[in-house]
């Protein structure tokens, strides 16, 4: 079994660059500390995807993104609280998704089954907890159901 281990800072910075004070601490709250049980639960090596995480807003614009990603950690309309997104993978990718369900208060959970990865965010809060799963990064999001 590969050795599992806790959540750092690290794993969700995509850029190397500096993260700002309150996406730290949105990251340390909202993600690492809500994906650490998961990842003992487990019992597994759980990654960030390299593609995920903090993401800089000049960074996403660069890209020839809007610069309104969750990614970013912004606090906007769809993320009032800017607790920002990152995208999980591991081994037992459809366990993960259950623990993910389960275990966590994430507001949208969408599940990539070809690629591999789950996203989690806490996007719209007025709308509750969604799951939705998509073909891969560039398809539509189809809702699957309420959680």
């Amino acid at each position: 079994m590969p050795r599992k281990s806790h959540f750092v800072l690290d794993e969700f910075n995509l850029t190397g660059a500096v993260i700002p004070k309150r996406v730290q601490q949105s990251i340390q709250k909202n993600h690492i500390a809500v994906m650490n049980p998961v990842r003992d639960e487990l019992g597994a090596v759980i990654t960030v995807s390299k593609k995920s995480g903090w993401r800089p807003e000049e960074y996403e614009k660069r890209k020839k993104r809007s610069g309104n990603s969750t990614h970013t950690f912004k606090i906007q309309a769809k993320d009032p609280e800017g607790k920002g997104a990152a995208d999980y993978t591991a081994d037992d990718i459809e366990r993960l998704l259950q623990l993910m369900i389960d275990k966590t208060g994430f507001n949208r959970i969408c599940y990539y089954p070809n690629n591999k990865f789950i996203h989690a965010d806490y996007a719209y809060p007025e709308r509750g907890r969604r799951l939705f799963h998509a073909a891969s990064p560039a398809a539509e999001w189809k809702f699957i159901k309420e959680l």
